[in-house]
């Protein structure tokens, strides 16, 4: 089988604070992550996550600006401001590529240089429906880009504004839906997208889009390709609901509603990001059919006294879950970085292990929040202990300068015989950074670190060269079987 890398492009981190631009790198305080993602997305910019106890946000400013905001004093255009319709196309801050039609020309990202083979996502035309790192607006969605040795070629199915037509959508993707059309007065007031983080009970209020009475209500999410599981709403017939999303992406969310006969529907983006460093990972062969294949992830800290997994050194299930992190009261998995006390980043976390971390009252880091060994794929209820929910391993506060290494290891086939594919998303501040796989598990015949070892990736925060810092994701791809480290640590 074809495995597919996907490295997508730098996402800068800037500094925000009260007064300060998108270049201020300054602390602004004590920095608690669910306040710094939702300062940074209110602010324009496309995430956010606390870095060295300072708010960084992803992206560089407000993405409607105009097309003179890109430019110095002398007419020449920064690299560094949020993209826009302007003179000529831009790669990016790192070079290679932004997912912008930055001169508008319907062709995205020509003249960068690229990898062959590598994908990236794509908007053509006007950047303002769909700017990088944010949730389109209306209808829009991104397409995708393959780098061949032409370069960048096509944006193949990404969803451009189209007029306006009254079925209370945004179909021109402006912010607002069904206006100006005769006979399509609608009671609604809908939202153009939403944002939340991963690992919480995400609330939809449909009293803000129809207080009114009604005949009847109807939610439905429509996940993105990435989550196998499509979780759904507590109560979809209710006006006011909620529904856990576990894992990272871009949702759609549709609200159906009947009153006085006459049916109306609300259809928006809810894009949900994290803080920091997240990993989330799954495979196809999950749930009883399948024998309950078990997966685990891991995440290795470079240190001076180990380089191999299954030690203190990685954080796994054996030793950064809730339940298993603090057998003698203080973490085993000890990096000498702060807890998380904002417990909203842990607290809702499956299986039991929100309510674990919060009777330890933190959300340390590094930390596993969902461990999966049994579960059901044809139950979509997220707060069942049958979901089956994305292994993740977060670091709500990066440090700068050191490397975290990904593995995935194939703990058991259990009663199982094939092929297991195995499939592993990078988050950095909330924005996909890069995505691995599917690559084949064969051995899972033994337990543990004696079966297959899939060695996906190295991963270090730095500075970038907007001034700002960045995610550098350095892919290795080798799969082993039998315990070891893999090769040398990735120079960045």
């Amino acid at each position: 089988m074809s495995r597919r890398i996907t490295v997508l492009g730098l996402a800068w981190l800037a500094a925000l604070g009260a007064g300060c631009s998108p270049a201020d790198d300054g602390p602004i305080g004590a920095c608690i992550p669910g306040d710094c993602l939702a300062t940074c997305l209110s602010a324009g910019m496309s995430g956010g996550t606390c870095i060295d106890g300072d708010c960084r946000c992803t992206g560089g400013g407000d993405a409607d600006a105009d097309a003179d905001a890109g430019r110095d004093d002398s007419g020449e255009v920064d690299p560094c401001a949020p993209p826009s319709c302007g003179p000529e196309e831009l790669c990016g801050e790192a070079g290679g590529g932004d997912g912008a039609d930055n001169d508008c020309d319907t062709q995205v990202d020509e003249g960068c240089p690229c990898t062959m083979g590598s994908t990236f996502p794509c908007f053509p035309g006007d950047p303002a429906p769909c700017p990088p790192g944010l949730p389109c607006l209306g209808t829009c969605q991104r397409g995708l880009e393959v780098c061949t040795e032409f370069g960048f070629e096509g944006c193949t199915g990404y969803v451009g504004p189209v007029p306006e037509v009254c079925d209370g959508m945004d179909n021109d993707c402006d912010g607002a839906y069904d206006e100006g059309l005769a006979g399509c007065d609608t009671p609604l007031v809908c939202p153009s997208s939403m944002a939340a983080a991963p690992m919480s009970n995400v609330p939809l209020n449909g009293t803000t889009i129809y207080a009114g009475s009604y005949d009847s209500w109807l939610w439905e999410l429509f996940c993105p390709a990435t989550i196998p599981t499509c979780p759904t709403p507590a109560d979809p017939h209710a006006r006011d609901t909620t529904v856990l999303l576990i894992s990272s992406g871009t949702y759609r969310v549709r609200a159906t509603i009947v009153i006085g006969g006459e049916t109306f529907t609300c259809e928006f983006a809810l894009l949900v990001q994290g803080a920091g460093l997240r990993v989330e990972m799954t495979w196809d062969t999950q749930g009883e059919g399948n024998g309950d294949t078990d997966v685990d992830l891991h995440l290795h800290q470079m240190s001076p006294n180990t380089d191999e997994f299954f030690t203190s050194a990685d954080c796994y299930y054996a030793n950064c879950k809730a339940s298993s992190c603090c057998w003698g009261g203080a973490p085993e998995v000890d990096w000498g970085l702060a807890p998380t006390t904002d417990l909203s980043a842990c607290r809702d976390a499956p299986h039991g292990e929100g309510d674990e971390w919060v009777a330890y009252g933190s959300c340390l880091n590094p930390r596993l929040d969902v461990d999966v060994i049994y579960c059901d794929p044809s139950v979509t209820d997220p707060t069942s202990e049958s979901f089956c929910a994305p292994e993740n391993i977060n670091v709500d506060n990066p440090p700068t300068g050191q490397p975290f290494r990904i593995l995935v290891n194939y703990y058991s086939q259990h009663s199982y015989s094939g092929v297991t594919n195995a499939f592993v998303n990078v988050y950095c501040g909330g924005v996909l950074r890069a995505s691995f796989g599917p690559q084949e598990l064969r051995n899972g015949g033994s337990y543990g670190a004696s079966n297959d070892n899939w060695i996906v990736a190295d991963v270090q925060f730095g500075s970038g060269r907007c001034g700002a810092l960045d995610c550098q994701i350095a892919p290795i791809n080798i799969v082993q079987t039998g315990p070891g480290f893999g090769p040398p640590w990735s120079s960045f």
